[in-house]
């Protein structure tokens, strides 16, 4: 009797773990892991983007982009330093800014005085801004531990001139 009881309970057992079983599920990726990135390691600006937003000066395109700072006081302020989410003011040869692969960055030291050459783009030259956060020393120099902004600027299509003028006061 013992016998039966339990090979009805093992053949019970065994027919419902056959029932349970789940269909075979095919993970591929398309793209290479190497060339995936990660969105919150980079950020973009379009000239389309950046045509509405307020620009007197090439780094007022940076102005609301998450998780970097430009220490601008004043528009055409010379000194407006670019500061990434891991570092401080003082830490400016941490950050790169290139404009169409030209270093605009200012290693001569690591103050006030030396911010990047930001009036070498002007905002109405900008197609697009792409910015990379964080270490990227493969791809940029070793200076990028805070991260890399390039400035890519449009090539005109026939002379042009701009000319703006403007009053503020503090």
């Amino acid at each position: 009797m013992h016998r039966r009881l339990f090979a009805s309970i093992l053949l019970s057992s065994i027919s419902s773990l056959h029932a349970n079983e789940l269909e075979t599920i095919s993970v591929s990726q398309s793209v290479s892991a190497l060339e995936a990135e990660p969105a919150a390691l980079s950020g973009r600006v379009t000239a389309a983007e950046a045509a509405d937003i307020n620009t007197a000066d090439s780094e007022d395109v940076l102005k609301y982009q998450p998780n970097l700072m430009v220490r601008k006081r004043f528009i055409g302020d010379r000194n407006g330093l670019l500061t990434f989410r891991d570092m401080h003011n003082f830490q400016t040869p941490r950050a790169l800014v290139y404009s169409d692969g030209i270093l605009l960055s200012n290693f001569l030291g690591a103050n006030f005085a030396t911010a990047p050459r930001w009036d070498v783009v002007q905002p109405q030259e900008i197609d697009r801004v792409e910015i990379l956060y964080g270490p990227y020393s493969a791809r940029y120099s070793g200076n990028s531990l805070g991260g890399v902004t390039v400035f890519h600027t449009t090539m005109p299509q026939r002379a042009m001139a701009h000319l703006s003028a403007g009053t503020f006061m503090q």
